[in-house]
C-alpha cells in the first residue's frame, strides 16, 4: 500500500516552524461587561443576550495473513486585568450573571470547545470522523524519512484497510535528554539521573494522557481503538544507560564512583547497581506517580466509553537475557511499560517465519519477557510502503498496530461490542503454538476466528 503524504494530510512540524495566523480581537464586548462593576460606576442593567455567532470488506494483505484477516487560529492575549477594575472590591456588588457574561465573551473569542484543550497534541489537522487514533512520534523535524509513528500507522492501514481519514494522529514521547546525565559529576549524578528518568517517563505519560483527554472530551467521537507503540519501562531506561556505560569509559568511571563501586567492579555489580538506581528513582518520584495516576484514570474512562487501548509490550529481551546471565535481580515490574494497565491490550511480537501458518511461529529475541503481554502479532521483519518506498523493521511497535487493526475491525462490524468483549474475543481466539506465555500472552491474534466468535455473540 502506498501511503500518501499529500497536502490534505499535512504532518505538523515543530511548533517553532509552524506559521501562525492571528485575527484581531474585538474587545468592545468585554469593555461593556467590565464597565458594569468598575469602582466609579454603578451596576448597569444587562443587555439582552445577542445571537452568537469505516472500514470495508477487503482482501487480506501480507501483514494481515498471519491474523487470518478476511477484511482486509491563535489570537492576541487579552490585556491583564487592572486593579482599577476592582474585581475583589466589587465582587459582592457585582450584578447577577456578570461573571457568566465574562465567561461567554472569552468563549466567544477563544472557543468554548473542550475538545480543543489538547489540540496541540494533534500531529495533523483534525480528521472529520476518525475511528482509530495513533499516539506516537510524528515530528520529522529536518529529516525526510518517515517517523516511527508514520510506520506504525502505515502498518495499521495495511492490516485493516483503513483510510488515512479514518485515523487521527497524536504526538507523544520525546521526553528525556540523556546528555546532562552523561556529563554529570559523581556529586551531580543522583539529581541528573532523577531528572532524566522523570522527564523520560512523564513526557510519555503526559503526551498519551493529553491525547486520550482530547479524544474523551468529544462526546460524539467515533474513535473506538487507540494504538500506542511507544514505551518507557525501567528496562528500556536502564538498557539505554547500560549502552553508554559500555561505550563511554569516562561516564562509566563517574558512575562507579557515584555507586561506591571499585574500578575493578564485576559486570554483575555494575548492572545490579544500575538496575537498583533506576528502579528506586522511578518508584520514589512523585511527579511520575501523579502522571501515572492521571493516565490510569483516563484509561479507565476510555474503557467505560468502549474504547480499546492497545500498546506494545517492549523490545528489551536481549537486555533481559544479559541481566539473567549475570544473575542480576530485577523487580517484577522491571519490564512492564508505564503505559501498561489491566485494561490495556498489551501486544508482544513473534517471528512468523514468512509463512501463513501460526504453527511454526517462534518468539523474537528482542521481545521483553514478563512485560504483561496479553496477545501477540508478527513483529519480525515487518514491511510497509510509504510514499512508494518499502520500509522494514522489527519490534513490538510493529506488532501492536496489527492487533489494533483487529480490534478496529471488530468494533466496526459489531459496534455493540464493548471494549471488554473485544479484548476477550481477541484473547480467546488467539493461538499459542507452545511459546512462552510471558512473552506472547494468549498467543497470536487470529482475526477470522475472532470474527466468527463475535458473530456468535451477536446472534
Amino acid at each position: 500500500m502506498v501511503k500518501s503524504t499529500s497536502a490534505a494530510r499535512e504532518t505538523v512540524l515543530a511548533p517553532e516552524v509552524k506559521e501562525k495566523k492571528s485575527q484581531p480581537v474585538d474587545l468592545s464586548g468585554l469593555t461593556r461587561v467590565l464597565a458594569q462593576f468598575t469602582p466609579e460606576s454603578k451596576p448597569k442593567p444587562q443587555a439582552a443576550p445577542q445571537p452568537r455567532n469505516s472500514m470495508t470488506n477487503l482482501p487480506s494483505t501480507d501483514i494481515g495473513k498471519k491474523l487470518g484477516a478476511s477484511a482486509t487560529s491563535a489570537t492576541p492575549a487579552l490585556p491583564r486585568a487592572s486593579s482599577a477594575w476592582g474585581f475583589a472590591a466589587q465582587a459582592k456588588a457585582a450584578p447577577e450573571g456578570i461573571f457568566d457574561d465574562i465567561t461567554d465573551f472569552v468563549k466567544g473569542v477563544f472557543g468554548s470547545d473542550e475538545h480543543s484543550r489538547h489540540s496541540d497534541r494533534l500531529a495533523e489537522d483534525r480528521e472529520e470522523r476518525p475511528t482509530v487514533a495513533v499516539i506516537d512520534y510524528f515530528d520529522r523535524g529536518s529529516s525526510d524519512k518517515p517517523t516511527h509513528g508514520e510506520k506504525v500507522e502505515s502498518i495499521l492501514m495495511d492490516a485493516s484497510g483503513l483510510s488515512e481519514e479514518e485515523i487521527q494522529r497524536y504526538n507523544a514521547g520525546g521526553g528525556g535528554n540523556i546528555d546532562p546525565l552523561l556529563e554529570a559529576s559523581p556529586e551531580e549524578f543522583q539529581g541528573a539521573l532523577d531528572t532524566y528518568i522523570e522527564d523520560r517517563i512523564t513526557g510519555l505519560l503526559d503526551g498519551s494522557s493529553d491525547a486520550l483527554e482530547d479524544i474523551l472530551s468529544d462526546e460524539d467521537s467515533a474513535i473506538r481503538t487507540v494504538n500506542q507503540s511507544l514505551g518507557a519501562p525501567e528496562s528500556r531506561i536502564a538498557g539505554d544507560i547500560a549502552a553508554k556505560l559500555d561505550s563511554d569509559p569516562e561516564f562509566r568511571a563517574r558512575f562507579l564512583e557515584y555507586a561506591g563501586l571499585p574500578e575493578d567492579a564485576t559486570e554483575q555489580e555494575v548492572m545490579q547497581a544500575l538496575v537498583d538506581e533506576v528502579g528506586a528513582s522511578r518508584r520514589s518520584n512523585e511527579n511520575i506517580q501523579e502522571a501515572k495516576e492521571r493516565y490510569d484514570s483516563l484509561i479507565e474512562e476510555a474503557w467505560e466509553r468502549d474504547i480499546t487501548v492497545v500498546d506494545s509490550s517492549g523490545n528489551y529481551g536481549r537486555f533481559a537475557d544479559r541481566l539473567e546471565e549475570l544473575g542480576v535481580e530485577t523487580d517484577p515490574q522491571f519490564h512492564t511499560d508505564v503505559l501498561n494497565h489491566p485494561l490495556v491490550l498489551s501486544v508482544g511480537a513473534t517471528d512468523d517465519q514468512g509463512t501463513a501458518s501460526v504453527e511454526d511461529d517462534t518468539t523474537t529475541p528482542f521481545s521483553s519477557p514478563r512485560a504483561g503481554a496479553d496477545v501477540a502479532a508478527p513483529g519480525d521483519d515487518v514491511s510497509t510502503t510509504i510514499d512508494g518506498e518499502v520500509y522494514s523493521g522489527d519490534g513490538t511497535s510493529f506488532a501492536a498496530p496489527q492487533a489494533s487493526a483487529a480490534a478496529a475491525i471488530l468494533a466496526e462490524r459489531y459496534p455493540e461490542l464493548s471494549a471488554g468483549e473485544i479484548r476477550s474475543i481477541l484473547r480467546r481466539t488467539a493461538i499459542n503454538p507452545g511459546l512462552e506465555s510471558n512473552v506472547v500472552g494468549s498467543g497470536v491474534i487470529q482475526l477470522d476466528e475472532a470474527l466468527e466468535l463475535a458473530e456468535e455473540m451477536a446472534a
